[in-house]
């Protein structure tokens, strides 16, 4: 049958619902709050994923942020710090060669960021120094066979971890000359998974050390 040897249709319905609440307050001054929350709703009213039937489901989650910034030194010197929760429903997944599906569990992922901001010599330097922490479980990892039709068969054994700093900088000392430099580590690596899977780096993953640099002049006088 060509139909079902040599055609993978995907058919149905998805509606997303989301809605956002924030605020910043200052309870005293050089010393910011930020609170929010958002929640989703992920309604699949039914289809087909290839040959296989694809049953109704539901799934919906809060997700909370809160985040703090303090003025050390007023214009100066500023340290903050944030929590983020991230939600993801990815669906059906191809669980085994012939083509058979299994639901998902969403996606779930948990964020720290602290870390510095400085303001220099009039406003002509900036920088900001930060480390940042996110964990993700429920994450789908392609197993390596496939389908007769070609699609990646996955399971949902997977955890991550994120983490590294971040250092940027922007100068503006000469009149019309500006400096942008930047250097950030990044320690990306699987931590639940197949033993030849574990603890290494996915391959979405960029380089660990990125370093960039950009320098311009401006001629401000003169025709």
């Amino acid at each position: 049958s060509f139909e079902a040897n040599n055609t993978y249709p995907m058919t149905g319905k998805k509606e997303v619902y989301s809605g956002y609440l924030s605020n910043v307050f200052t309870p005293i001054k050089g010393f910011n709050i930020l609170t929010a929350i958002r929640y989703e709703h992920n309604d699949f009213k039914g289809g087909k994923v290839g040959q296989a039937n694809a049953d109704r489901y539901k799934q919906a989650a809060w997700t909370p942020k809160l985040g703090l910034v303090y003025q050390i030194t007023p214009d100066r010197l500023s340290v903050f710090g944030n929590y983020q929760n991230g939600f993801k429903s990815n669906g059906y997944f191809v669980a085994d060669k012939a083509g058979n599906i299994n639901l998902s569990t969403p996606e779930r992922a948990n964020q720290f960021e602290g870390g510095f901001k400085t303001n220099l010599f009039s406003d002509r330097v900036n920088a900001t120094l930060s480390y940042y922490n996110i964990a993700v479980k429920n994450t789908l990892l392609n197993t390596g066979e496939m389908t007769q039709t070609g699609q990646a068969v996955q399971n949902q054994a997977g955890a991550l971890v994120n983490k590294g700093f971040e250092l940027e900088a922007n100068a503006y000392l000469v009149k019309g000359f500006s400096v942008i430099a930047g250097v950030s580590y990044n320690d990306m690596k699987y931590t639940e998974a197949a033993e030849d899977v574990k603890d290494r780096r996915p391959a979405t993953a960029s380089s660990p050390w990125l370093v960039n640099f950009n320098a311009s002049y401006q001629f401000l006088d003169g025709r």
